[in-house]
């Protein structure tokens, strides 16, 4: 690409113990920055709400739960369910997946309705209490990762949303 058609974009990521900058470089036909890059750099210049949560927020508040069901009624049902009883801001049923995985020595495969929850460390116990109690499986896949950083607007939501 040649050096007259390009444009920079930075884009810095605010955090309290960290701060990266990263260059990409964009182009257009007639030498100007593309629509991409003029409307990055308008976000990062005028939304400081796009930046991760400051410290003194709850940071990594804000967790990632996955668990799979057999089928997509029991996945409705649950992502409903904790909703509902406010375990969750939301839950995505995501398109079916075949999963491959060993179960009492046995090699298995099988089609799967991954459903994706988000709530927080808080409320943690209840929503693993709860997808047990409605999950089919005996030993229902349940993990959870933290959100170390995210849309602060969408990860206060998701707080105000479970709150007890």
């Amino acid at each position: 690409m040649p050096a007259t058609a390009a444009s920079t974009i930075q884009a810095r990521i605010h955090h309290p113990s960290v701060s990266l900058k990263r260059t990409s470089t964009t182009a257009s036909r007639r030498g100007k920055p593309s629509k991409i890059a003029n409307r990055i750099s308008r976000i990062n210049s005028t939304s400081p709400s796009c930046r991760t949560r400051p410290e003194s927020a709850s940071h990594l508040a804000v967790i990632a739960v996955l668990t799979n069901l057999p089928d997509s009624g029991s996945a409705f049902n649950l992502a409903r369910e904790v909703v509902n009883l406010r375990l969750a801001a939301c839950a995505n049923v995501l398109a079916p997946v075949t999963s491959f995985y060993r179960w009492e020595g046995r090699d298995e495969e099988a089609t799967e309705y991954p459903v994706l929850i988000k709530s927080t460390r808080e409320r943690y116990a209840e929503l693993e209490s709860a997808i047990r109690a409605n999950h089919p499986y005996s030993v229902p896949e349940i993990i959870a990762w933290p959100i170390e950083h995210g849309f602060a607007a969408y990860l206060n939501w998701v707080e105000d949303e479970t709150r007890a």
